[in-house]
């Protein structure tokens, strides 16, 4: 590997989690499992906050939680990362007795709590009979807000469990409170794995999160469930009825021991890749600008798997209604027989006016024998109040077992006085074909037998969804995931605290993968946050100058065949983009009715060649030009009135393909 590149892949292991803390800031002080007599300094205060500057003075906040009341009000300050270096920890409120719970405000300071090892038992069990496993464990009308945490959340033998990375569980003073940062600006890394004989609410950042919510979180750990009955499992939180600017990118699986019923008797198990449960009764419920890109997995009981949302609960009466805002979800969706499983939500049960918007799913969503499998939603039913869904799309395979039932939009919709507009699903000759826009209920909605099918090459190109906000979409493209899309902040950051200038909070390219010819130049361009750090100078490298190599500026040149990873790093954060360069490329093929054109690029010449077929593969028409060495070439075809497809290929000068992909698309695509 190049020297010049070392610089830039310690930025990435950064980034990726694979070093314990920032190469330039100090070692975080390691605990030694004792509790300390004081805090580093602070009168608890808004604006003189106890200091918490090691693990003892963390495990004294611990002490003081379990008195009744002796945090309320209080507020607290980390002033450095903490290393609680593996030893078993007692959560911050325990719900051991009543008023056993942490009811302050906690900021972390944008610092790092990591080696945690949070693994309680029976014997831990609160006055209610549940298990509180995390960090924090039952927080009731405090707040928690700018903190990283790092380590292993973990139960089993207990009867009940609420467990979440950073908090078990979270819960305002008012329940029917407005909207905002209940726990905001947090993440974790790490493991949840809890297992119980009757329950588990459980999620990477917060097992059960109740308004006003949790905002611009994250989690990166993977979140496992199983119980003998219910199970409630989010990659950030188990349960909650408010949701903004979340991430998550851990897999999230829910098992229950008792067999898929199919039937709401049966024990609930809700998986979602955000959030398991998003119910609401005091209040509307809602989720805006959140992204999942983990894999989500539910089996057994009444199984529920989402890629946003397990199961979508609005309670009727108390006119409040339910939305899904600009979110998106890519990653796959697995549910057991007889189970609900969407793109966006495995189950929306509409009490009141139930609203998607803006949102797409790219995963696969697959459903066992009896199932129910939607693009974006797998099993709709309710009260008569409606659902709209406006401007979503699913781009994913959607396949189910034995006797059940799939759908592009939905699986199985039950609800009248509901309305579908702008949304479209994916469906070719080799993916979902000949899949309907629902599975069942279809034809009681309003617009669902005008939702059209995607073609590659519409969904490539936003134009073809006119009015869509795409700017919300960048997030899953991976362009700016460290900026909150709800209140537009830097989240997630971790400065060195001596750093004097404020330091490198995100750096993003605008590109995450490239394919180029050989002798092929594009300009990436990294956008480096917050817009106030003091040094915002970017370095760039390759992994293989050989192969790609690029420039101070960030210019990229394609030098032989294979792959090679371009990487920026600004202060200690880092990105990179997988450029891959090949001799020869299709640049793209449109088809219409009378004519197919092509653009193709070589690095090394030889021929190209667009044919018109009909569909017994009896070419019709041909044209074939000669390629120039790292130039692009269009090519022009009038299709005969029996073409059925076209196809666009790369030859060397011996007959040999240079592309290896063959495109072909139906006129009428």
């Amino acid at each position: 590997m190049k020297k010049s590149i070392c610089g830039v892949l310690l930025a990435l292991c950064l980034l990726a989690g694979l070093v314990p803390a920032p190469a330039l800031a100090a070692a975080a002080p390691v605990w030694d499992g004792s509790a300390a007599e004081s805090y580093a300094g602070g009168s608890g205060t808004a604006e003189d906050p106890y200091q918490i500057a090691d693990g003892a003075q963390l495990a004294l906040l611990s002490k003081h939680a379990a008195k009744s009341e002796a945090t309320k009000g209080k507020y607290y300050v980390l002033t450095r990362d903490v290393d609680l270096g593996g030893l078993p920890w007692t959560p911050i409120g325990t719900h051991e007795w009543a008023y056993c719970v942490f009811q302050g405000n906690f900021d972390g300071g944008f610092h790092r709590v990591s080696g945690l090892l949070a693994e309680p038992g029976p014997e831990d069990a609160g006055n209610n009979g549940s298990v509180y496993a995390g960090l924090f464990g039952d927080v009731d009308g405090g707040t928690i807000r700018n903190l990283a945490v790092s380590g292993t959340v973990r139960c089993a033998g207990c009867k009940s469990v609420i467990a979440g990375g950073v908090a078990a569980s979270v819960s305002p003073e008012v329940l029917n409170a407005e909207p905002g940062g209940l726990i905001s600006g947090c993440c974790f890394t790490g493991s949840v794995t809890v297992q119980a004989a009757v329950s588990v609410t459980a999620g990477g950042v917060v097992g059960c999160g109740s308004s006003p919510g949790v905002l611009d979180c994250r989690n990166d750990g993977e979140v496992r469930c199983e119980s003998g009955g219910s199970v409630t499992a989010g990659g950030v939180a188990g349960a909650a009825s408010f949701t903004g600017g979340c991430v998550n990118t851990g897999n999230v699986t829910g098992i229950s021991e008792e067999p898929g019923s199919g039937s709401t008797s049966a024990s609930s198990n809700y998986v979602g890749g955000v959030v398991g449960s998003n119910s609401s009764t005091y209040r509307p419920n809602d989720m805006e600008n959140c992204l999942n890109t983990g894999a989500v997995t539910a089996r057994g009981g009444y199984a529920c798997a989402g890629g946003l949302v397990g199961r979508n609960y609005i309670q009727s009466g108390y006119g409040h209604r339910s939305t899904l805002i600009s979110c998106c979800s890519t990653g796959a969706v697995t549910g057991g027989d007889k189970a609900r499983a969407g793109g966006l939500v495995g189950y929306a049960w509409v009490g009141s006016a139930t609203i998607l918007q803006n949102c797409y799913s790219a995963g696969p969503v697959t459903a066992g024998d009896g199932g129910e499998a939607g693009g974006l939603l797998g099993y709709v039913n309710g009260a008569a109040s409606g659902i709209s869904l406006e401007a979503c799309y699913s781009a994913g395979s959607v396949t189910a077992g034995a006797d059940g039932l799939t759908g592009g939009i939905a699986g199985d919709w039950q609800v009248t006085r509901s309305s579908v507009s702008d949304c479209s699903y994916f469906r070719t000759r080799d993916v979902n074909p000949g899949l309907e826009a629902c599975g069942k209920g279809g034809s009681w909605v309003e617009g669902m037998d005008e939702v059209q099918t995607l073609t590659a090459k519409a969904f490539r190109d936003p134009d073809s969804f006119p009015g869509w906000d795409w700017e919300v979409w960048k997030m899953a493209k991976g362009l700016d995931p460290e900026v909150s899309p709800v209140t537009a902040r830097p989240v997630l950051a971790f400065p060195d605290e001596s750093a004097k200038q404020v330091p490198v909070m995100g750096i993003s390219l605008d590109e995450r993968a490239l394919t180029l010819t050989v002798g092929e130049t594009v300009q990436l361009t990294a956008t480096v946050l917050p817009e106030a750090a003091g040094d915002r100078t970017v370095q760039w490298g390759s992994s293989d100058e050989e192969t790609a190599a690029v420039d101070k500026a960030g210019t990229v040149t394609a030098l032989a065949e294979g792959t090679a990873q371009i990487a920026a790093a600004a202060g200690d954060r880092g990105a990179a983009c997988a450029v891959t360069v090949v001799p020869a490329r299709i640049a793209g093929l449109t088809v219409t009715a009378e004519k197919a054109e092509a653009s193709v690029r070589s690095g090394a010449g030889g021929t190209a060649v667009l044919a018109a077929y009909h569909c017994d593969d009896c070419c019709l028409a041909v044209k074939v030009l000669p390629l120039e060495a790292g130039a692009e070439t269009v090519l022009t075809l009038d299709l005969p009135e029996d073409t059925d497809f076209a196809r666009v290929f790369l030859l060397d000068d011996l007959g040999r393909p240079l592309a290896e992909d063959v495109l072909e698309y139906t006129p009428w695509s």
